[in-house]
This record gives C-alpha cells, structure tokens and sequence, in this order.
C-alpha cells in the first residue's frame, strides 16, 4: 500500500509531466483520500492532485467527487480572471516593467488553470513614473515613497505588488550583483494570448530559487512553490545557460543551496533536466529540507495554525527564522551568516515602533 507523500508525488507527477509510469490506485479508502486531500490543501497543490485523481479515475467518495468538480471548477474561474486583469495592466502605458512569479509560471504548466493563483508581482525601475502612470490611468494612489521597496494595491478584485527591489540580499556585495542582473533584457512568456515580459530564463531559474530559499529560511514555503521552480527548469531546459546560471549561484553563494532543494525536484517530482550535479550529501540534506517542507506548509501558514499577532508573532517568526539560519547554515553560509543581525535589527525596530 501506498505511503501518504508517495501517492501524493505519484499524483504531483502526473499533473506536473502530464503522463508518468507508475501503479496508480484503482481507489482510495476515505481515511487516505481525506489525508492526501488535506496534505494537497496545506501544500497548495490542491488543484493539480484532484486533477490528476479525476484523469486516473481513482475511485472515490461521491462527497470527494463533488469537491474535487466544485474546487477545479472555481480553481479555473479565479485563473481566468487574474489572467483577464492581467491582459489589462499589459495594455497599460507602462515602460520598463517585468511581471513575475504567479500567472507567468502558471502559463508554463500542462494546464494553466490548475494553479493556486496568487497576487501579481511586478518590477519596475522607476517607480515614480509609473506611479504616476497608475494613478492617471487606474485611479492608484501609492505611497510617495517605498520603506520595504514594494507597495500593494487592488485592482479589479486583484492584488498587486510592485517591487523596486526583488530580493533583500545580507551582503551588499550580493545586492549589487543581482541589481545588475535586474537590469538586463527581460523575455516574454505567453498567457492566455497576452504576451507579458518577465525575467528571461538563465535569471529566471536562479530568481525563483532563491526567492523560495528566503521564504523557506524566514516563514517556510509549500510544495507548489517547489512545483514552480520545477516547471520553470522544465520548460526552460533549453533556453537555460547552464554554465551562466551556475556563475550566478556561485557569485550569490548559493550553489549549495540550489543542488539540496533540487534533490527534491528530482527525486520526488520527477524532473529530468535539472541543470546540476546533485551529490549525496545533497540528498542527505534534502530530506530535513523536505520534512520542514511537509511541516510548515504553503508560506508556513500550517505552523502557524495558533494565530498571535503583533510582537508575539513578530517574536514567533525571529525565533523561526534564526533557528533556520544555523539549522542550514552550511549551504548558504555567507547570507545566512549575515541575515541573523539584519533581520534583528528589523524585527526589533517593528516590535517597538508603533
């Protein structure tokens, strides 16, 4: 029989590659069904297992049937209409831009729809400008000036997050290197018939990993973010620079780092074309990464099921992160080492301002 993860990566695989080998279960007693479901809501990936459970035709439950139809049906609608919102921010009189993340990954996957969907990040190198730009065309107001170098605001029943800054980097050295990275030329990927400039995909498949090892580090990440990553290397196997993306993990320090989270692509999700050579102290750490993985859930949110707020949960999320910060130490020590005095000072200056 089955272990729980295992069918739930034997389904992953099959959304995610659209046919895999493998035994799939004829039906699923309502106990594993119930744990696989949950497991698949905690992670976020709910859309692609049920979709996955439907294409097999495992029998289930008629109430597991009816959820799964409801969810992939709502699932679709939410897709469509950020993709509808964003066609309308594309035809915006925007210069130098670059959306990331979110419907641009999405775009990428077997089926599009079956993403969680989430906000709409962008980047843009002059925020004035195109502040000015929101607000005579969409009736925006931002703020003046950015203290955490991104803002949001709502569109159309839509979350934005403009960025003027992708990544917070401890070293400056580090920062430096990855702002000129910014500044190079975007490429484009299709979604629903729009074409919206992202990053192109030597940068692409550094950013989206080390953007996942930060949130890992500080509030913990989910299975669809490492579904992402996956499908990113995937598609852009090809137009990846091998040897350049691996000039960019070594100026960043996070070779180490980018082979132990890749051994879960590679050995539970099936990818193919990772770009490195995983080694088998890669595959031991691997599996401590995984299991914080299963653990926290999507952003951590499973962990933080006792809701506190203000300095407790700010206190709660410091002690999170520095335990993270020796736990991983080793396969990204540079960052690490400098992320436990930076994010001190921060977390104490908002602990006591008001």
């Amino acid at each position: 029989m089955y272990q729980d993860n295992n069918l739930l990566f034997l389904f992953l695989k099959c959304a995610l590659w659209n046919e895999v080998d493998g035994q799939f279960p004829d039906s699923l007693s309502k106990d594993v069904s119930e744990k696989l479901l949950c497991t698949a809501k905690d992670q976020t990936v709910y859309g692609l297992v049920a979709d996955a459970l439907i294409r097999k035709e495992v029998k289930l439950s008629s109430k597991d049937v009816f959820e799964l139809v409801s969810f992939l049906a709502n699932i679709k609608r939410q897709n469509q209409h950020l993709n509808d919102e964003l066609r309308q921010f594309v035809n915006l009189s925007l210069e130098e831009y670059f959306v990331v993340k979110g419907q641009t990954i999405a775009a990428l996957y077997p089926n599009p729809m079956l993403r969680t969907p989430g906000d709409i990040d962008f980047f843009v190198h002059d925020y004035k400008k195109t502040s000015s730009i929101l607000q005579k065309e969409w009736n925006v107001v931002l703020p003046n000036r950015l203290i955490d170098k991104e803002a949001q605001f709502k569109h159309g029943g839509v979350t934005y997050e403009i960025h003027i800054s992708l990544i917070e980097f401890g070293s400056r050295k580090h920062q430096k290197y990855w702002e000129q990275l910014m500044s190079r030329q975007v490429g484009y990927v299709n979604v629903d018939g729009v074409d919206v400039p992202t990053l192109e995909p030597t940068v692409y498949a550094a950013y989206v990993f080390v953007h996942l090892f930060f949130h890992f580090i500080r509030e913990g990440v989910g299975l669809r973010q490492m579904c992402d990553w996956a499908i990113i290397l995937h598609h852009y196997y090809k137009d990846i620079d091998q040897q350049e993306l691996s000039t960019i993990l070594k100026m960043l320090g996070m070779v180490k780092a980018y082979r132990a989270f890749g051994c879960i692509l590679v050995d539970k999700l099936g990818l193919v074309e990772f770009p490195l050579l995983i080694k088998e102290k890669d595959r031991i750490r691997s599996k401590t990464i995984l299991k914080d993985i299963m653990k926290g859930g999507n952003f951590g949110k499973k962990r933080k099921e006792i809701h506190v707020h203000g300095w407790k949960s700010k206190m709660r999320t410091m002690r999170f992160t520095f335990r993270n910060c020796f736990r991983y130490f080793p396969v990204a020590p540079t960052e690490l080492s400098l992320m436990i005095p930076k994010l001190t000072w921060l977390n104490l200056k908002l602990i006591f301002s008001k």
